[in-house]
């Protein structure tokens, strides 16, 4: 099997892994014709969206608990951003082949039609448990993220989709960084609490969920953080 390469921060792929262990970024056939050792895809950053809780959807536990907090309306598109979302719309979800750079460059460029978009996916990613759809709204996060980096919700969700790919470590660096400046940021917490419940890390598991119960003590989600300190005898 011939060497592949990561279109988005030029790493080496191993095997017929799907998506890139550095960064989160799909690594197909078609999206490595143009990639290089140690070479960066021309493609723009991304990352974004609102405010879901990071649901247990690794093999490893399946969770299944869900939150997501009440968004605000989005503004009505206007007929160019309509047309520029168009192509997104014949996406099959389940034809991975369907996630090329050349689908990627048909997104919209401005941040509140990106965040709309990566809401779309996430929530599709979120209601059938498909990596793919989760890949494309990590992508879309990644690319608004670069636009404007300053609403900590948007990461949140960001590391959520990640987690969603399989990739833990990822999503509990991006939740990291929202808790380095917002140490008392309940969904951060309680989805620090999850990634590390799922991967077998009960202590860390403990310490973020009780974390959570402390600042949002009658929080969305505190009846289930009670619930899992329950499971982990603490």
């Amino acid at each position: 099997m011939s060497d592949r390469f990561c279109p988005q921060c030029g790493a080496k792929s191993t095997g017929d892994a799907k998506f890139c262990s550095e960064c989160g970024t799909p690594v197909s056939a078609s999206a490595n014709k143009s990639a290089k050792p140690g070479g960066k895809s021309t493609a723009p950053k991304s990352g974004m969206r609102d405010l879901i809780i990071v649901v247990g959807v690794l093999a490893i536990v399946a969770v299944g608990y869900f939150l997501i907090v009440d968004r605000p309306e989005p503004p009505s598109p206007q007929p160019q951003q309509q047309a520029a979302q168009q192509p997104m719309q014949n996406i099959d979800p389940h034809a991975e082949e369907n996630l090329s750079m050349a689908m990627l460059d048909s997104l919209p460029k401005d941040y509140n039609s990106l965040i709309q978009t990566a809401y779309h996916y996430h929530d599709m990613g979120s209601q059938t448990r498909n990596t793919q759809n989760f890949a494309i709204a990590a992508e879309i996060y990644r690319r608004a993220l670069a636009i404007d980096s300053s609403d900590p919700n948007v990461r949140v969700d960001y590391g959520a989709v990640l987690h969603g790919m399989g990739l833990p470590q990822r999503s509990l660096e991006e939740f990291g960084k929202v808790l380095k400046t917002l140490p008392r940021h309940g969904v951060a917490n309680f989805n620090m609490g999850i990634v590390h419940h799922d991967v077998g890390n009960s202590d860390s598991a403990k310490i973020y969920f009780n974390r959570y119960l402390e600042y949002e003590p009658n929080g969305p989600a505190s009846q289930a953080a009670r619930d899992f300190l329950k499971e982990l005898g603490g």
